[in-house]
């Protein structure tokens, strides 16, 4: 099994620091006066079909998102977004190998400043 790379556990970082912003954001509604029980409440006010429909969307919106974000951090996913990008030219090259032009000065010293980090 491959390992995450980088940009992998960076996706990963950022929506675990969603999971704590939520968590965070409901304890300052309860700080403010408004209860979960309250939160409840009005959900269930709107019956069961539609509560199941708003834990089922959440749910599914939350897993989605997760599964997107890790597969655009990809290896592969990270090649597709430089050939999709308007201020890159990739031409291939023999053996499966591709040079990539990029015509924006400000991604290219990104991109130079990334891989001499790297080396």
């Amino acid at each position: 099994m491959q390992l995450p790379t980088q940009a992998q556990v960076n996706t990963a970082g950022r929506y675990a620091g969603a999971i704590a912003g939520t968590a965070f954001a409901i304890f300052g509604l309860q700080a403010k006066g408004i209860s979960l029980d309250q939160v409840k409440a009005m959900i269930a006010a709107l019956g069961t079909v539609i509560n199941d429909i708003v834990v089922f969307a959440g749910l599914a919106a939350t897993a989605y998102a997760s599964i997107r974000g890790v597969v655009s951090s990809s290896p592969t996913g990270q090649a597709a977004s430089i050939g999709a990008n308007a201020s890159t030219v990739v031409q291939p090259a023999p053996g499966g190998a591709a040079t990539v032009t990029i015509t924006d000065p400000a991604m290219a010293s990104a991109a130079l400043a990334a891989q001499n980090k790297s080396a």
